[in-house]
């Protein structure tokens, strides 16, 4: 299928890790010592044989994959409700087909765990 594609995302410019420029207009991200060991583990993997390459844009690319859920959780995408009414809940956000779950403690998020979206079980572990 290759189409096209390409120019999504790019541009991000200086990033570096925890720069901090962040803390001014939205969340802190943190990543826990566990979620940055799988998602190296996601990034790095092979699908087995004759399934399709899960990963389109961060396969390989660890430390891209990492920036661009830092960049999305810093602007704190939550709904007013949610920051509301289930602030304490986790809060789950997919990126390239990588499930992050993530818990938001004041004006910190930290990235508890990640793992591949699965499309059959829906088990909250």
């Amino acid at each position: 299928g290759g189409r096209g594609g390409g120019g999504h995302g790019g541009g991000g410019g200086g990033g570096g890790r925890g720069g901090g420029r962040s803390a001014a207009w939205g969340c802190r991200v943190a990543f826990s010592e566990l979620a940055r060991q799988e998602l190296r583990a996601l990034c790095a993997a092979e699908p087995p044989r004759g399934q399709p390459q899960t990963l389109r844009f961060f396969r390989c690319q660890p430390e891209q994959a990492e920036a661009a859920f830092v960049q999305a959780l810093a602007a704190d995408p939550r709904s007013i409700y949610r920051k509301e009414k289930c602030a304490d809940a986790p809060y789950y956000l997919n990126l390239d087909g990588i499930d992050a779950v993530c818990r938001f403690t004041g004006k910190v998020v930290t990235v508890e765990r990640v793992r591949l979206r699965d499309g059959g079980e829906d088990e909250d572990s």
